[in-house]
């Protein structure tokens, strides 16, 4: 992925996204390259090293876990309504 200037019109102006997108933009004002995602390789890190799987069936397998994962996260309304909730009970 090519540098992409760090403008108002690359962010979508929430709070978040402004602080995210500033600890992304140096002084130049060109944002970090962040690589593309590779549908062929997954990388698994643990405690004690990382690995690289290619294969198809490896990559399948990773791939519809982290969909189900996804389809079942709360969204970002829930997420902060369940933190809220949860610190209530502390």
């Amino acid at each position: 992925m090519a540098s992409a200037a760090c403008s108002s019109a690359a962010r979508d102006g929430s709070a978040a996204a402004s602080t995210a997108w500033s600890s992304l933009c140096p002084p130049g004002g060109k944002a970090a390259r962040i690589p593309e995602p590779n549908p062929n390789v997954v990388w698994v890190e643990n405690l004690t090293n990382s690995v690289y799987f290619e294969g198809s069936d490896d990559v399948g397998r990773y791939t519809e876990v982290f969909d189900h994962l996804r389809a079942t996260a709360l969204g970002p309304p829930e997420t902060r309504s369940r933190i809220k909730s949860m610190l209530k009970e502390l």
